[in-house]
């Protein structure tokens, strides 16, 4: 058995499998697995995939495109490492990234799941970029609720508490959102203080660089609907996080001129900030001006005082 079972949806990546897969094979870290699943490639990636001659790097197939959750649960029926690395086909990870998530699993043996931080590059790696902040671990499984709280390549799970990614969010940015909230109720997870994944944005077909309101909102807000379903009674502060949430998603409906989904994200705002001002724990100050002016007004002046 493998220690870390690397698992990589393909699908029409054959600019940046290879070097994606180069990463993998710098690893300082070299007990481990790679399964690389295609999802039906019609530009050669998985040629560029056969091309490796490492035994470790292992070749799987759909028949038929499903989207990138069915490809990484086929991989993960298929895992056999002690622990899971998600890797999208055009990220990377840095030479001693397993290393030190393993490093902090061996500090913190009662844990499941290691996260670390993550980078931001541009589609040719030469943008600059600081680590991303992780939420508190006391505020986790309240902010990641609402949030997607680190890359997918960022973090470690053992394979035996690792859950399947929802296939029915395969067409739509938001599996993320869904999936790290799922492995936060059913882990115990530790930091690293690493910053070892490279997060490439803005290449071409990446779905997550898709920001066609039609396209971007209903994924984000079924993710929303799926984790309220795992939270059962969300707490006062995962309430604020889906305040937050669905303003968030009004905002951009709002820049994107469509009408019917900022309606709809503002009514859901409203419901669970009504749902938070309920509950006996104090609102917190910018939940009360939320209440008092009213939530556009509100996101006017945010925007305002904080402009992207």
């Amino acid at each position: 058995m493998n220690t870390v079972s690397i698992i990589i949806p393909l699908y029409n990546k054959a600019p940046y499998i290879a070097e994606t897969l180069d990463s993998v094979l710098a690893q300082t870290h070299a007990d481990w697995e790679c399964l690389v699943v295609d999802n039906g490639s019609t530009d050669g990636s998985e040629k560029v995939v056969a091309e490796f001659g490492d035994p470790r790097i292992k070749s799987l197939s759909h028949t038929a495109t499903q989207g990138p959750s069915a490809a990484r649960n086929e991989g993960l029926r298929q895992a056999t490492g002690e622990w899971v690395l998600f890797l999208d086909a055009d990220d990377l990870i840095e030479p001693e990234h397993l290393a030190t998530l393993l490093r902090v699993a061996g500090e913190n043996p009662e844990a499941t799941l290691i996260a670390g931080s993550w980078i931001e590059k541009g589609p040719d790696l030469k943008t600059p970029g600081q680590p991303m902040p992780l939420p508190s671990l006391d505020r986790l499984e309240a902010e990641s609720i609402g949030a997607a709280p680190w890359a997918v390549h960022a973090a470690i799970l053992k394979r035996t508490t690792a859950p399947f990614w929802a296939e029915e969010l395969a067409n739509f940015p938001g599996e993320d959102l869904n999936y790290w909230f799922a492995a936060v109720l059913r882990n115990r997870v530790a930091y690293s203080d690493s910053a070892t994944a490279l997060y490439r944005s803005d290449t071409p077909g990446c779905r997550s660089g898709r920001e066609t309101v039609s396209h971007w909102f209903p994924g984000v807000d079924a993710a929303l609907e799926l984790n309220l379903q795992l939270a059962g009674t969300p707490s006062p502060a995962q309430c604020e996080m889906l305040v937050r949430a669905y303003q968030m998603l009004y905002r951009k409906a709002k820049r994107g001129d469509h009408a019917e989904y900022a309606a709809e994200a503002l009514s859901k705002a409203k419901q669970w900030l009504k749902t938070r001002a309920a509950m006996e724990a104090p609102l917190p100050r910018s939940f009360r001006l939320r209440k008092w002016l009213g939530i556009p007004w509100f996101d006017r002046i945010l925007q305002w005082a904080h402009p992207d």
